[in-house]
């Protein structure tokens, strides 16, 4: 469908792209029931939402760019890492 604007009035619109975390990591990778280990991720400036599911979904918690997010899993989980700016914009996930 092609859009005819009638009026001689315009506007701009901006998109603003946050960059996607880098890949996520798992440290200790491996662990045993019960273990914690820390995932961390890095988006510049931007926050990191954690989630179970690569799309949709509750978020398990936040934090900011390179800090570590504490689990317990209790059996084995992929999680998934989103980037998401403060100030709005899109979103970019990442797994691991």
């Amino acid at each position: 469908m092609v859009m005819v604007c009638t009026g001689t009035a315009t506007t701009s619109v901006t998109v603003i792209s946050t960059p996607a975390p880098s890949p996520v990591t798992a440290t200790p990778s491996t662990i045993c029931l019960g273990d914690l280990s820390d995932l961390n991720a890095i988006s510049v400036g931007n926050t990191i939402n954690w989630f179970t599911v690569p799309s949709g979904g509750v978020s398990l918690g936040s934090t900011a760019s390179g800090v570590n997010f504490p689990v317990t899993p209790g059996v084995t989980t992929t999680y998934y890492a989103e980037s998401v700016n403060p100030g709005g914009g899109l979103r970019f996930p990442n797994d691991f």
